[in-house]
Protein backbone atom coordinates (compact mmCIF):
# COMPACT_ATOMS: atom_id res chain seq x y z
CA UNK A 1 0.00 0.00 0.00
CA UNK A 2 2.76 2.64 0.92
CA UNK A 3 4.54 1.73 -2.49
CA UNK A 4 1.19 2.82 -4.38
CA UNK A 5 0.68 5.89 -2.36
CA UNK A 6 4.81 6.71 -3.20
CA UNK A 7 4.07 5.88 -7.07
CA UNK A 8 0.94 7.97 -7.16
CA UNK A 9 2.53 10.88 -5.51
CA UNK A 10 5.56 10.59 -7.62
CA UNK A 11 2.52 10.85 -11.02
CA UNK A 12 1.34 13.72 -9.56
CA UNK A 13 4.11 15.65 -8.83
CA UNK A 14 5.83 14.95 -12.40
CA UNK A 15 2.18 15.64 -14.05
CA UNK A 16 2.18 18.84 -12.78
CA UNK A 17 5.77 19.84 -12.40
CA UNK A 18 6.52 20.06 -15.51
CA UNK A 19 9.79 21.83 -16.58
CA UNK A 20 10.16 23.96 -19.48
CA UNK A 21 11.89 22.30 -22.84
CA UNK A 22 14.87 23.22 -24.94
CA UNK A 23 12.72 25.53 -27.65
CA UNK A 24 11.37 28.46 -26.82
CA UNK A 25 7.14 28.70 -26.37
CA UNK A 26 7.72 32.37 -27.69
CA UNK A 27 9.66 35.09 -29.03
CA UNK A 28 9.45 38.49 -30.32
CA UNK A 29 11.67 40.65 -31.36
CA UNK A 30 11.58 44.70 -29.95
CA UNK A 31 13.61 47.23 -30.30
CA UNK A 32 16.00 48.07 -26.86
CA UNK A 33 19.00 47.35 -25.38
CA UNK A 34 18.98 43.64 -23.19
CA UNK A 35 20.07 44.72 -20.29
CA UNK A 36 17.87 47.49 -19.91
CA UNK A 37 14.92 45.64 -20.85
CA UNK A 38 15.79 42.60 -18.72
CA UNK A 39 16.67 45.16 -15.91
CA UNK A 40 12.81 46.91 -16.49
CA UNK A 41 10.99 43.12 -16.52
CA UNK A 42 12.80 42.11 -13.32
CA UNK A 43 12.22 45.08 -11.12
CA UNK A 44 8.87 45.81 -12.46
CA UNK A 45 7.31 42.21 -12.96
CA UNK A 46 9.57 39.07 -11.93
CA UNK A 47 11.37 40.78 -8.48
CA UNK A 48 8.11 41.12 -6.77
CA UNK A 49 7.36 37.75 -7.35
CA UNK A 50 10.54 36.13 -6.43
CA UNK A 51 12.53 35.11 -9.41
CA UNK A 52 15.44 35.28 -9.93
CA UNK A 53 17.93 36.67 -12.73
CA UNK A 54 21.58 36.21 -14.14
CA UNK A 55 23.48 38.54 -16.70
CA UNK A 56 25.56 36.24 -18.79
CA UNK A 57 27.76 39.23 -20.55
CA UNK A 58 29.77 37.39 -22.39
CA UNK A 59 26.50 35.51 -24.15
CA UNK A 60 24.70 39.07 -24.63
CA UNK A 61 22.09 37.27 -22.32
CA UNK A 62 20.15 38.42 -19.22
CA UNK A 63 17.97 35.51 -18.23
CA UNK A 64 15.41 35.28 -15.36
CA UNK A 65 13.69 32.16 -13.78
CA UNK A 66 11.17 30.98 -11.86
CA UNK A 67 10.98 28.02 -9.31
CA UNK A 68 13.42 26.44 -7.20
CA UNK A 69 16.89 25.01 -7.41
CA UNK A 70 15.79 21.59 -8.44
CA UNK A 71 12.61 22.40 -10.69
CA UNK A 72 12.91 25.73 -12.60
CA UNK A 73 9.16 26.23 -14.43
CA UNK A 74 9.79 29.54 -16.59
CA UNK A 75 12.53 31.02 -18.43
CA UNK A 76 12.89 34.23 -20.00
CA UNK A 77 16.26 35.52 -22.20
CA UNK A 78 16.60 38.96 -23.28
CA UNK A 79 19.46 38.07 -25.85
CA UNK A 80 21.02 41.41 -27.44
CA UNK A 81 20.61 40.67 -31.48
CA UNK A 82 22.76 44.08 -31.43
CA UNK A 83 23.14 47.40 -29.81
CA UNK A 84 19.55 48.56 -30.47
CA UNK A 85 17.43 44.83 -30.73
CA UNK A 86 16.52 42.68 -28.47
CA UNK A 87 15.13 39.15 -28.99
CA UNK A 88 13.22 37.85 -26.05
CA UNK A 89 12.30 34.05 -25.60
CA UNK A 90 10.41 32.75 -23.27
CA UNK A 91 10.39 29.03 -22.18
CA UNK A 92 7.45 27.76 -20.14
CA UNK A 93 6.14 25.02 -18.68
CA UNK A 94 2.71 24.63 -19.61
CA UNK A 95 1.37 23.64 -16.43
CA UNK A 96 2.65 26.32 -14.62
CA UNK A 97 2.41 29.55 -16.89
CA UNK A 98 1.75 28.70 -20.60
CA UNK A 99 0.23 30.78 -23.16
CA UNK A 100 -2.27 32.96 -20.74
CA UNK A 101 0.92 34.26 -19.01
CA UNK A 102 2.91 34.89 -22.16
CA UNK A 103 -0.33 36.70 -23.36
CA UNK A 104 -1.19 38.80 -20.05
CA UNK A 105 1.45 38.85 -17.99
CA UNK A 106 4.99 38.39 -20.03
CA UNK A 107 4.73 40.15 -23.36
CA UNK A 108 2.60 43.17 -22.04
CA UNK A 109 5.34 43.67 -19.26
CA UNK A 110 8.34 43.39 -22.15
CA UNK A 111 6.56 45.56 -24.32
CA UNK A 112 5.44 48.44 -20.98
CA UNK A 113 9.45 48.05 -21.02
CA UNK A 114 9.95 49.11 -24.51
CA UNK A 115 7.84 51.81 -24.30
CA UNK A 116 9.46 52.81 -21.11
CA UNK A 117 12.37 53.53 -23.00
CA UNK A 118 10.67 55.33 -25.27
CA UNK A 119 11.44 53.05 -27.97
CA UNK A 120 9.06 52.04 -30.93
CA UNK A 121 8.63 48.58 -30.67
CA UNK A 122 8.81 45.77 -33.40
CA UNK A 123 7.33 42.52 -33.46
Amino acid sequence: MKAGAIAASTALCLSGCATYGDTPNHTITVNGNYQFLADCYYEKTANPRGFQKVDLASLKTSRITAGSPDMTVFRIDFIGVDETRTEVRAFTSGQAFGEYNWNVGVQPAVRACVESAGLAQRS
